[in-house]
């Protein structure tokens, strides 16, 4: 593990997890914010933990300008990396047991 990754994951909070990776990514908060379509004092707020409760749109928008996924941001690792895998949603249908008429004979 490289120190950077080390540094990123070790990142407990949010607002710190933001700064790296747009260091990382080599944007300043000027363009990021430009770039995310908020101003530069809310993504200002957000880095310096003042802004405690990033709205989910303002998380999503973030990770996708970021080219990391939201929950890199939220916790520190990606769901994969987390061992979730992402699958399609199930849904159960109930069936109906015995026959069904469809009128009577």
């Amino acid at each position: 593990m490289n120190a950077e990754y080390a540094m990123f994951y070790m990142s407990k909070t949010f607002s710190k997890r933001l700064a790296l990776l747009r260091t990382k990514a080599g944007l300043t908060q000027q363009e990021l914010a430009s770039r995310a379509g908020m101003s530069i004092s809310h993504l200002n707020r957000l880095e310096n933990d003042q802004d405690k409760n990033p709205r989910k749109k303002t998380i999503d928008t973030l990770s996708s300008v970021l080219g990391v996924d939201p929950s890199a941001l939220l916790y520190g690792v990606s769901k994969k990396e987390r061992g979730e895998e992402e699958f399609e949603p199930v849904y159960m249908i109930p069936l109906l047991s015995g026959a069904v008429s469809a009128g009577q004979f």
